[in-house]
């Protein structure tokens, strides 16, 4: 055998390898969202149970050689088990509260009421018109 060849052997043997440690990382990844499928619903169970049913079967798309089609699969599960976890977990939380004032300042306090609208209230009467002659002689204002 050539070295050209050789070292297409290597290659093909170390993409079929690297392929299989995927499979496996992944397999692992799914099989640790088994405690939470109680929550998840049907549709996470299907998608649990059904990857790991493809992943393991002689069936497949592909020859079992070529794990493409396994990896596809388990991250296609992961991803949509991971949404629903994180679907469940937006729902369960309590909202988020805000971080208060560095320690030893006093800050605002975490809750304040609406203020009532009010008019403004003038500070001083407006000035009166000023007219230079008395009272009496003003013209009248039409």
């Amino acid at each position: 055998m050539s070295v050209e060849g050789r070292l297409l052997v290597a290659a093909i043997a170390l993409l079929m390898l690297a392929m299989l440690a995927g499979a496996i990382v992944l397999g692992f990844r799914v099989w640790k969202m088994r405690r939470m499928l109680t929550e998840l619903g049907a549709g996470g169970k299907f998608a649990f149970w059904g990857a790991l049913i493809y992943t393991i079967s002689p069936v497949d798309l592909l020859p079992d050689p070529i794990l493409l089609d396994d990896l596809g699969v388990l991250a296609g599960s992961l991803l949509y088990l991971t949404h629903l976890v994180r679907k469940v977990h937006a729902n369960r939380r309590p909202p988020v509260a805000q971080p208060g004032p560095p320690v030893g300042q006093p800050g605002p306090p975490r809750y304040l009421p609406p203020m009532p609208q009010q008019p403004p209230v003038p500070t001083s009467a407006p000035p009166a018109p000023h007219h230079p002659l008395p009272p009496a002689q003003q013209p009248p204002v039409s």
